[in-house]
């Protein structure tokens, strides 16, 4: 058999060969040869045959990166002439010797098109850009963990012990940063979270890549990347997600702003009663986290808001980010679609709610930017943060999970078993677009008709909130239906396609998703999202009705808050035992539909669907269902 050598060249400043030996067995090896030569050519290489009786000859340079880019080898640089028997002077180190130089691709990272995005051209080399580097638990705890038994409360070194990060991991990473003159700008072993910055071409390099910016027709701006990112071969198995190399927007706020005269509108305060909130707690000794991508408040429109409810204005911390409020002149001169654009409406409703029903609670508000990148650091900050130490997480914010990449969405199902693991309940609105939410567009800009859930709503580690309408008669309630606007608003929910069923949902009768399989459903409970029978609030220095599932995921938090109070201890993960339940804990909603694209899903039914979920709170009702199930004060 003959063998073909391909006699591969570095540039003339490096000033050697090297050499790879080719095979075809059961191949006419000049076919073999025919076959392969224009396919090297077109690289920059040149294909030769050689008996074993021939000695090499020189051939055309071959680019080094090229080289590791088609064969997926290394090169390193060649040893003097006289150093190689052959007469060869580079090398090429095969996959299982060199895992330090070579490179392989992050898996995960692809993301859904953007429509209408222009380029704008390559980031500037000298803007700072960072990235969080999120790794793998040197130890991954059961998910079996949560359920059943009370699940122990760890201290954050202990966490860190049992299932943070392997000290070698961050070693890894602190060793490639400084590899590829990148700060180290944090490192975190509970977080499992590692912080780099530098320069954008620093940044390209480091991973592999280019960065190009992008304008979209709203003005905003953002960087992605135009082939996919790398890291070192030993490197890759300790990460589980790169973030910050897209900084594209893809969540949205989940709330309404109401635009036609209400049936009813309500207080959060009156909404907690019509819901049987134990009227002798309030959530003192709890803090309630809250993640804003976006926006800002007013303290003033806080401390009117309070005052004119009766009650004293919680304490509300920003404990990352930027309070960043549109002013009051602007917010006057906004249409109503706009003003449902504006995240002030969404930090707002978020705080005002959670501060009124839980109004001894203290409320710890985090903001980011509305990136992948950011949504996973106020994840993981809050949960780890030992000044605040939430008991509960309120999230208003989400996109259909589709629109996520693998890796986004891997890391913060993770970071949300940790919350579950450390005891904190978190509340996620399910979206406000029905059973379609929204739909995801192509790179023609087609929005497609397909069947969505919201995410992180679909996570399985999450409550997820879905919308009602709710009508009182008196100081009782009137009627309640699923929530679905003539607009074509309407409460989220689903099956994913993502996640698969939980077992606390094995008896739920949930349906399949849209290819035939058993996913998690969604939502999980209800309560008031109607925002023609929603929450009044203050705004800009004026009254404003909304809602919208965002609405229902404060809403949540602050009963979960009183009940942490109330039964003297967290109760972290819930979901197990409010399914454990059934209907004992809860106003089943019966009526309505959220198909909003007429796709003939779903609609109420008795028990579990996937508009209302379980339905919403008969608060009392609950407390008493958890302390017979054994969750004690």
């Amino acid at each position: 058999m003959r063998t073909l050598i391909l006699a591969l060249g570095f540039t003339p400043l490096a000033g050697g060969l090297f050499q790879v030996p080719l095979s075809w067995a059961g191949q006419d090896p000049c076919a073999s040869a025919a076959t392969f030569a224009p396919f090297l050519t077109a690289n920059g290489g040149q294909l030769y045959e050689q008996r074993k009786d021939r000695r090499a000859r020189m051939l055309r340079w071959f680019r080094a990166m090229k080289f590791s880019a088609v064969f997926g080898a290394t090169v390193v640089m060649p040893m003097a002439a006289s150093a190689q028997s052959n007469g060869l002077t580079g090398q090429v180190i095969p996959q299982a010797q060199s895992d330090t130089h070579r490179r392989v691709p992050l898996q995960g990272t692809e993301s859904n098109p953007i429509a209408e995005a222009m380029p704008v051209g390559p980031v500037p080399s000298g803007e700072e850009v960072q990235v969080t580097v999120f790794l793998k638990s040197a130890s991954p705890p059961s998910p079996e963990a949560l359920e059943g038994a009370e699940v122990q409360r760890l201290s954050s070194a202990q966490y860190a012990n049992q299932f943070g990060a392997d000290p070698d991991s961050l070693a890894k990473v602190s060793a490639f940063a400084e590899a590829n003159h990148l700060r180290v700008v944090e490192s975190d072993r509970v977080k499992r979270r590692v912080i780099l910055s530098g320069t954008a071409s620093a940044i390209a390099n480091a991973f592999g890549t280019q960065l190009r910016s992008f304008t979209l027709p709203t003005g905003r701006t953002f960087h992605t990347t135009v082939a996919p990112p790398t890291v070192p071969a030993n490197l890759a198995p300790d990460i589980e997600a790169v973030l910050g190399l897209d900084t594209r927007a893809i969540a949205s706020p989940h709330f309404i702003v109401s635009h036609a005269a209400q049936a009813q509108f309500f207080s959060p305060s009156q909404i907690a009663s019509l819901y049987d909130f134990p009227p002798d707690a309030n959530g003192t000794g709890q803090t309630i986290a809250i993640l804003e991508l976006g926006g800002g408040f007013i303290p003033k429109d806080l401390d009117d808001y309070f005052k004119s409810l009766g009650l004293r204005s919680p304490k509300v911390t920003v404990d990352n980010g930027i309070n960043s409020p549109t002013s009051d002149a602007d917010w006057e001169k906004e249409s109503w679609e706009d003003r449902n654009k504006n995240p002030d409406g969404e930090v707002t409703l978020d705080i005002e709610v959670a501060g009124a029903v839980a109004n001894g609670a203290n409320i710890a508000v985090y903001f980011v930017p509305n990136t992948d990148q950011g949504f996973l650091n106020a994840l993981l900050d809050a949960i780890f943060n030992a000044q605040q130490t939430p008991s509960v997480i309120s999230i208003s914010w989400g996109g259909p999970e589709e629109v996520w990449s693998e890796q986004f969405l891997n890391s913060m199902n993770l970071a949300l078993f940790d919350a579950a693991t450390l005891g904190i309940t978190v509340t996620v609105a399910s979206g406000d677009q029905g059973s379609w939410d929204g739909g995801v567009v192509d790179a023609k800009g087609v929005r497609d008709k397909k069947l969505h859930v919201d995410f992180p709503a679909s996570d399985p580690y999450v409550l997820a909130c879905g919308g009602t309408r709710l009508m009182s008669t008196g100081n009782a309630i009137g009627s309640e239906t699923v929530w679905h606007n003539p607009t074509n608003f309407a409460t989220g929910g689903g099956v994913s396609v993502k996640w698969k069923r939980p077992a606390w949902q094995a008896s739920a009768m949930v349906p399949l998703n849209r290819y035939g399989g058993i996913g998690r459903g969604v939502p999980d409970v209800a309560g008031d999202g109607d925002p023609d029978t929603g929450y009044i609030i203050r705004l800009h220095g004026g009254d404003q009705v909304t809602a919208g599932t965002s609405a229902v995921a404060p809403l949540w938090a602050g009963l979960i808050a009183i009940l942490n109070q109330k039964l003297g201890q967290r109760l972290g993960f819930v979901n197990d035992k409010l399914y454990a339940m059934g209907s004992q804990g809860f106003h089943g909603i019966v009526n309505g539909d959220n198909d909003v694209a007429g796709l003939h899903a779903y609609s109420a039914r008795p028990g579990w669907n996937a508009c209302t979920g379980l339905g919403s709170p008969d608060a009392s009702k609950i407390l008493s269902g958890l302390t017979s199930s054994g969750v004690r004060p």
